[in-house]
Order: structure tokens, then C-alpha cells, then sequence
């Protein structure tokens, strides 16, 4: 069986291979930083699954 592990940008969801740390330069990059999502740009990650809402306008 084949062992996949999760990239270790913590909020990147992208697996990596056996003995890889980080699925991509960006999150390679960005591995200690506190982010909410990932824009490692990989199909299925983070940032492509937050459902992006328009700011709410004031109605004074």
C-alpha cells in the first residue's frame, strides 16, 4: 500500500508522497505562517472549496 500524508501547510488539504513535506513551492513557502485557506492553487484544496461571499452593504 502506497503512504500518503497530508502536506504540512496546515491548512492545505493536498496529499504529498513518501518523504515529501509540502505539495508545492506556495505552501513550501507559506509552512509557518497562520492562514484560514491555502492558495497552493491544486484542484480540490482549500481555497477552491470556500464558498466566497460578497461583503454586506450598509443600508443607512
Amino acid at each position: 500500500m502506497h503512504n500518503v500524508n497530508k502536506c504540512a501547510h496546515t491548512p492545505c488539504g493536498c496529499p504529498v508522497g513518501e518523504g515529501e513535506k509540502y505539495c508545492s513551492m506556495y505552501c513550501q513557502d507559506s509552512g509557518n505562517l497562520t492562514e484560514l485557506t491555502c492558495n497552493c492553487g491544486h484542484r480540490g484544496c482549500a481555497q477552491s472549496t470556500v464558498p466566497k461571499t460578497e461583503p454586506k452593504r450598509s443600508t443607512d
